[in-house]
This record gives structure tokens, sequence and C-alpha cells, in this order.
């Protein structure tokens, strides 16, 4: 893999993940202890979140996908050994992290919600009075710091990645053309992980090979505009759609259309970017992961800490919207800066090196 394709994928890696932090950002209803605040989001304010977090973001969990089937086939060894080795390397980069980070939140909401003036905010069961199995369930399914469920799809995924290393090369483009399908008519979720998972982790995969890696070069770069064009256009007609509650099959059609066309738009504008600025702050690449792990809970206690202060109004809720990531972001840009030097070893152990 060259230096303009590596420096791309973690710039766009970067992108994904604030882009995720405004899809968690949505604040169209905030639960309490005591009920549910609802009002104060005018049409207005909601089409500007359902634009920003249901429209734009929707390209950054398949995105993720795309870049991670890409970075685990590009260097896949379908011997017995060569994916005996790729499963052992996955347990230190994304088992232990799963893991260590669930288990931050299991233990931050319970002591959170052992302190009484921070009880109410809290919505789900406490965390004492769990069974066995409650606990069982929370760290390794269903972590309540809740983006976690993107690594535990690609655990999966990894996983089964030989048998779907093998279809993607033995079925000539049939069995993407299948996932295309099913991601398009069929019902969300599997069993063990999201047809879309299955998808843009296939078709990172395909595109990892030596005769698909050069249409991840420069070569539609010249078509960005036409792509920006119609994803945006795209985007307006869901957020429309979405904004006046006229959804439906058509809805779903034009959600999985806008992602596949803001892939691509992403992809080459990218490369309207000038390569040195792109090195000079490609320090920044390397909080992609923190942000990611860390930014949920905590963007939710902000949010719900901004709106018991200030009520739910229609400027309060698109203010919050728009800044309460922003701060979630700076707090774990500063988490990483100060814990990789007070402690790198444990910072190593927890993010899998990242």
């Amino acid at each position: 893999m060259n230096d303009y394709l590596s420096y791309k994928l973690k710039a766009l890696s970067l992108v994904a993940i604030i882009l995720v932090v405004f899809i968690h950002s949505y604040n169209v209803e905030i639960k309490f202890t005591t009920g549910t605040l609802t009002g104060g989001t005018s049409h207005s304010v909601l089409f500007v979140e359902n634009f920003l977090s249901k429209g734009i973001a929707r390209i950054a969990v398949p995105l993720f996908y795309l870049i991670s089937g890409f970075l685990f086939y590009v260097t896949f060894d379908f011997s017995l050994k060569g994916v005996f080795n790729k499963y052992k390397k996955r347990i230190k980069i994304l088992v232990i992290p799963y893991l260590f980070w669930s288990l931050y939140g299991v233990l931050l909401f319970f002591l959170l919600q052992s302190i009484p003036q921070s009880k109410n905010f809290f919505t789900r069961e406490l965390i004492k009075d769990y069974s066995f199995s409650q606990f069982l369930d929370t760290l390794l399914i269903n972590p309540i710091t809740y983006q976690l469920w993107f690594i535990r799809d690609l655990i999966m995924l990894v996983v089964f990645s030989p048998l779907i290393g093998f279809l993607t090369k033995s079925s000539k483009g049939m069995w993407i053309f299948f996932l295309v399908i099913l991601w398009y008519v069929a019902p969300k979720t599997f069993e063990l992980f999201s047809n879309e998972s299955l998808l843009f982790f296939t078709v990172g995969g395909y595109l990892a090979s030596e005769k698909s890696q050069p249409l991840l070069n420069e070569g539609i770069s010249k078509y960005w505009l036409y792509f920006l064009i119609a994803w945006l256009v795209t985007v307006l007609l869901t957020t429309y759609l979405l904004t006046f509650d006229r959804g439906g099959p058509v809805l779903n059609f034009l959600n999985n259309t806008g992602i596949v066309i803001g892939i691509l738009a992403v992809w080459s504008l990218y490369d309207l970017i000038d390569r040195n600025q792109i090195r000079k702050y490609s320090a920044f690449f390397a909080y992609s992961f923190m942000i990611y792990v860390f930014h949920e809970p905590l963007l939710t206690i902000l949010v719900k800490g901004m709106f018991f202060m200030w009520g739910k109004t229609n400027t309060s809720a698109l203010l919050i919207y728009l800044f309460a990531p922003l701060f979630t972001i700076a707090i774990c840009v500063a988490l990483r800066y100060l814990w990789i030097r007070i402690a790198p070893r444990f910072y190593d152990f927890a993010t899998g090196g990242r």
C-alpha cells in the first residue's frame, strides 16, 4: 500500500468518526428517569439534524467497514498459518479493546448511578441490580458504550473472514451482487452482524486484491462535482421525507443509494486537498480511535446536562446538537494527549496499539 492510499484511509477514518459523533448528537428526544424531554424542535431544526445525522453522516459506518475490509485482506494469507496469525493479531487490536471499553462503561455507570444527584440522568436498570447473565450480556453483547457494536460485528466478520474471502474470490462478483440486493431489500440485521457491515467489509476485501487496487487511486477524482451534486440532492430528498414523516420503501432506497454516492464523493473530494497540508496535520489521524471509544457515554452526559440546565427550545436543541460533539471531541483529544504521555503502555493495551 502506497503513502497516498495510507494517508487517505487514515484521513477518511478521522472524518468518519467525527460524523459518527454527530450521529449520536441527534437530540429530538432526550430521556431522563423522570420522563422523555420532547418538544422545542421545529421543522427547521429537525431538518438540520436529519440532514447531518441521518443524511450526510450515514456514510460513516459503511466507510469504516470498507476501510476495515481493505486493511484486513490487503495482507491476507489463506494458509492455515496466515489465518491463525490474523486471528492472533485481532485479539490484541479488537477483542481486548472491546472488553476493556465495555467494562469501562459498566464501571462508569455503576459509579454515576451511585451518586443521588446524577441518578435521574439514567433510564436503564441500575447496574447493582443486574443478574450475572445481565452483566455478561452487557459486557459481551450489548455494551453500555453502545458504539462498540461496530467492533463486535467486526470481530464476527473476522471469524468468518476465510469464508467471506473465498466467496469474494471465487464467485466472480456474484457474491457482492447478492449482498447488494440483500442490503436493499432484506431486514437490516443478521444474528451475528448486519448485512450492511458484511457488504462493505466484503467490498473492502475485493478492493484489496491487486487487480482491483487501481480503482482506489485518483481515477475517479475528476468526477468529484458530479458525485457531490448527486449526493447532496439524494440527501436533501431523504431529509425532506424524514422531516415530514413521509418514509416507506423509497426512503430506504434513497438512504442506501446516498451512502454509495456519498462514499464516492468523499473519496474523490479528498484528492482536491493539497498533499502537503494532509501531511502537515496527519498527527491528528491518530486520535480517531480514542474519539470512537470514548465519545459515548460522554456525549450523552453532556447533552443531557445541557438540556437539564437550558431546557428544550429550538435554540437550545440546535446549539447543543452542534456544540456538544465539538466539546466531546476536544475532551477525547485532550485525554489521549495526556494518557499517552502519563501511561503509554496502559494506553497501548486499552486501544490495541493505536
